[in-house]
């Protein structure tokens, strides 16, 4: 099946043109290169305008992020020695091959829901439980020097 482009009158396959709930045949009246080149020539002409726009969602983001994940370690504290103080409360991942990404960084550019995934893979640990878990996990030389 055919349809005319609207925007450069050219006949093309109903497959080019993006689909649009609304309209009778179930189609855009623009094919898909049309909308690019309307698309490319407004984003150039107001680049500034849609960074900041981008700037400003992902700056949101991170912050709403952010104050999610300082909600969740107040309410858990230390697997080990039960501190409390999110401060220097962080995320161990239980199993380094099911980690996809660390928790600091899908805090910057992932849904919320990203990142609760990962941190159901984590186990909270203050930071010197941590740095003593991983010390003996993959044998620091301070671990073993200790353990002489």
């Amino acid at each position: 099946m055919e349809k005319v482009c609207t925007k450069c009158s050219l006949k093309k396959d109903l497959l080019l043109f993006p689909a649009k709930k609304k309209a009778k045949d179930g189609h855009a009246s623009w094919c898909r290169a049309c909308f690019k080149a309307n698309w490319d020539v407004r984003y150039r002409e107001n680049h500034q305008h849609y960074r900041d726009s981008h700037n400003t969602s992902r700056r949101k983001i991170r912050e709403q992020n952010a104050r999610k994940v300082f909600d969740y370690l107040t309410h858990h504290p230390c697997v080990n020695c039960g501190e409390s103080d999110p401060i220097v409360l962080e995320f161990d991942h239980r199993d380094r091959i099911e980690k996809s990404e660390c928790i600091s960084i899908l805090i910057l550019n992932s849904s919320w829901e990203r990142v609760e995934l990962e941190i159901e893979k984590c186990d909270v640990l203050c930071a010197n439980c941590h740095r003593r878990k991983s010390a003996a996990e993959f044998n620091y030389k301070r671990h073993i020097f200790v353990n002489i």
